[in-house]
């Protein structure tokens, strides 16, 4: 069970103090250890191979709707099956974790995954496994009078030079299969719970007064949020309405949203595709417009992918950035 916390952290927003939010999806692991990706999850986990026979990256559709079809429409039961495998480590020796490390030093207030995995936790422990039960102690949750609780639940890390950190999985956690959001159904009643929960909160909120963040959402709609080593595809519905919910501007609080910046390189696949040589734009060049109408700061520092090597160029530069942007965190005095 979750140890329940009675308040979460007070921010001046009026007075320009916002959360700082670091939101990482599965590039890094991609990137610095052979870490899996939704396809290679559907084929091993998911997918019904008797009656779908090619992989699952042959399927041009929606991940959410691929992985509902794909399962045969029976994901909720083959998630629970096999949730502890889902789970497993990409890491497997301390080296992989390094940039990871030097990423979790920066002065962020919460840090928000959409993995599975729990690749940031044993990166703050320098371990390289972690057991479930441990996981469970980390488990804790902010009191509030309102449901979604997933929404206010998080992991809290404490290191051994006793820095605390708070780690949100937002798409959910194996050792809670029901959390997981991979199909099409998980992911609409996740933009469900986003719309009660903001709509509740906005009920309660006054002009120049402190806001409480009760949860991940409080802190991705009023903070500066930094998007990393996640694609952000156009599937992503939940996160994209999140993106567009901080375009609003609530009465005589104009300046209560936060900014977003989505950090990713250039990519320079050639595209066979005769739609795209007769004009039409693909989903890349879309996303980039989405981001420019929902007011978002693209961050690519030049970078031009033609080889793995320039991932690891991107994510140095993507690093040096932040430091510059939200330094490292402070010492803590003994």
């Amino acid at each position: 069970m979750a140890t329940k916390i009675e308040n979460g952290r007070i921010f001046n927003i009026s007075a320009g103090e916002r959360p700082k939010v670091l939101l990482l999806g599965n590039g890094i692991a991609r990137a610095f250890f052979n870490g899996g990706n939704w396809n290679n999850l559907i084929d091993n986990y998911i997918k019904d191979s008797t009656k779908f026979e090619e992989k699952s990256d042959k399927y041009l559709m929606p991940m959410p709707l691929k992985a509902e079809m794909l399962s045969n429409n029976k994901l909720a039961a083959k998630i629970k099956k096999y949730k502890l495998e889902i789970a497993s480590l990409p890491p497997k020796t301390p080296l992989d974790q390094i940039y990871l490390k030097e990423l979790l030093k920066l002065n962020f207030d919460y840090l928000l995954t959409t993995n599975f995995t729990y690749e940031i936790e044993c990166a703050l422990m320098n371990v390289t496994e972690i057991e479930i039960k441990k996981i469970e102690e980390m488990k804790t949750e902010i009191k509030n009078s309102s449901n979604p609780k997933p929404l206010c639940r998080f992991n809290k890390v404490t290191t051994e030079d006793s820095k605390t950190y708070d780690i949100w999985h937002i798409h959910g956690e194996p050792i809670n299969f029901s959390t997981i959001a991979l199909g099409n159904e998980e992911y609409c009643k996740l933009v469900g719970q986003y719309d009660r929960w903001l709509n509740n909160r906005r009920k309660n909120l006054k002009n120049d007064e402190p806001l409480e963040i009760k949860s991940w959402v409080d802190a991705f709609v009023t903070g500066d949020v930094y998007i990393l080593g996640f694609g952000m595809g156009l599937s992503e519905m939940d996160l994209w309405w999140l993106l567009q919910y901080k375009t609003k501007k609530l009465k005589k609080m104009s300046n209560f949203f936060g900014n977003s910046t989505f950090l990713e390189p250039i990519h320079c696949e050639n595209d066979p595709n005769p739609c795209r040589q007769a004009g039409f734009k693909n989903e890349e060049d879309c996303k980039m417009q989405l981001f420019d109408v929902f007011g978002v700061t693209v961050e690519n520092f030049g970078v031009e992918i033609t080889t793995k090597e320039d991932y690891l160029n991107f994510y140095d530069k993507a690093l040096e950035y932040l430091q510059k942007k939200v330094g490292n965190k402070p010492k803590i005095s003994c």
